[in-house]
């Protein structure tokens, strides 16, 4: 992964530049992660990998999956799992739309970048 870089006042951890070539993007929504204190850690230190990470909708909760986040050396005492599946904090309006494009079909909801 490149360096993080500061634009607009945004620190970027990782972007899926992937993703702009395999998939077309129709809408774009933006939505935190529950996390816990090591996995805050190692996102600082830009060791996060989004390759096929993808988001699903369980129980009207939006899940971000398959995401690696690697342990943090120092946390040995509570180390996180490192693919483990993550809370999306978004709108109810917004997990909504996007359980509606789910369930018509053809569309997955892939991460583009941290920040």
């Amino acid at each position: 992964m490149s360096d993080a870089k500061k634009s607009d006042g945004e620190k970027l951890i990782v972007k899926n530049r992937r993703a702009f070539f395999d998939y077309t993007i129709e809408d774009k929504y933006e939505g935190g992660l529950a996390l816990q204190g090591s996995e805050v850690k190692s996102m600082r230190a830009g060791k996060v990998d989004l390759v096929d990470a993808y988001a699903a909708i369980e129980k009207n909760e939006c899940w971000l999956k398959q995401m690696y986040i690697a342990p943090f050396e120092q946390a040995s005492a509570f180390p996180h799992e490192p693919r483990r599946s993550r809370k999306v904090l978004l709108h109810r309006h917004e997990i909504d739309q996007i359980d509606t494009a789910l369930k018509k079909g053809g569309c997955t909801v892939i991460p583009l970048r941290l920040y």
